[in-house]
């Protein structure tokens, strides 16, 4: 597996999202009242946010954890240190609760885009690499 340096674009939409993700746990409202959601559903969106942080995380991880174990421990380590933030937020937040249930269906989103990243991968050998690797000045990917 090819070694890269995140390319600038990977961080800013990494971090970009995480930060999207945080300052909704600053609202005091649970948003509920403008997308006319069912609580439920509410709470399954856990599983795709996570899922799409996971496979950012992978790909932002993958130049410093080249080792495969590695690198899944240490996604599935700050998805779950993230979401633990993201619910302390919430509970410091009026009107807002920590949930535990949310916890396990950020875990279950988390190892689903682990899954969807490798799959991918086998699948489409480099495509996800290729948008977000730092390119050197002859276009292939830095080592």
């Amino acid at each position: 597996m090819e070694k890269c340096k995140p390319s600038i674009k990977l961080k800013l939409l990494t971090f970009g999202y995480m930060t999207i993700i945080l300052s909704t746990s600053f609202s005091p409202y649970d948003f509920t009242f403008m997308f006319n959601t069912n609580p439920i559903i509410q709470n399954l969106l856990h599983i795709p946010i996570f899922t799409i942080l996971a496979i950012l995380l992978i790909e932002f991880l993958r130049h410093y954890f080249p080792e495969k174990l590695k690198l899944i421990f240490s996604v599935l380590l700050i998805s779950m240190l993230f979401g633990l933030l993201n619910e302390f937020i919430q509970n410091l937040t009026p009107g807002r609760f920590m949930g535990g249930i949310d916890m396990l269906l950020n875990l279950i989103g988390a190892v689903a885009g682990i899954m969807l990243s490798y799959l991918v991968e086998a699948l489409r050998p480099g495509l996800i690499r290729n948008y977000v690797c730092e390119k050197n000045e002859r276009g292939l990917s830095s080592e």
